[in-house]
């Protein structure tokens, strides 16, 4: 369809029904719907509705650390379900690498990444994606709190937090 000089295009989805109707009475009138919208628009600009009212903001609820875990390598621990916490301070971590770092806290001795990726990731997850999210923890616990050692070593004997 050509378009007239000064025009622009406009495409918008309607209810079928509501354009059924609007088309009869355009017909009704001897007029074409491009005239009425404008009409309709322009009548709408010139009176509008009053503005819908802001939305009303919820605020989340206060987040409340659980108590500290007792840790063999150092206490001070606390966790929600999507915050770690260590002396009160929030430590960035990511919500994947989470369980991993409560799993650790909460170990007594050296975990094997075998048993950490049972503990923190389930029976779908391998050993690889296990060695990632500890090397990605050591970068966050790192930047967390300042440290250039590491914070995970592994050994033989498996990984365990010193921190």
């Amino acid at each position: 369809m050509p378009r007239t000089k000064g025009t622009k295009q406009l495409f918008v989805e309607v209810t079928d029904t509501l354009l059924d109707e609007f088309k009869a009475f355009c017909k009704s009138r001897v007029e074409t719907v491009r005239e009425n919208l404008e009409m309709a628009m322009r009548r709408h600009m010139a009176n509008p509705p009053p503005p819908p009212p802001p939305p009303i903001p919820v605020s989340p609820p206060p987040l409340v650390p659980l108590p500290p875990v007792a840790h063999a390598s150092g206490g001070g621990w606390a966790f929600t379900d999507r915050r770690a916490y260590h002396n009160g301070k929030l430590i960035k971590v990511s919500d994947s690498r989470l369980q991993l770092l409560r799993v650790l806290v909460e170990a007594d001795d050296h975990r094997s990444c075998e048993e950490l990726t049972k503990l923190a990731f389930g029976s779908g997850t391998d050993t690889a994606n296990t060695r990632y999210h500890i090397r990605e923890l050591r970068q966050e616990l790192k930047e967390a709190f300042g440290i250039e050692g590491n914070p995970i070593p592994g050994e033989g004997k498996g990984y365990r937090l010193f921190l």
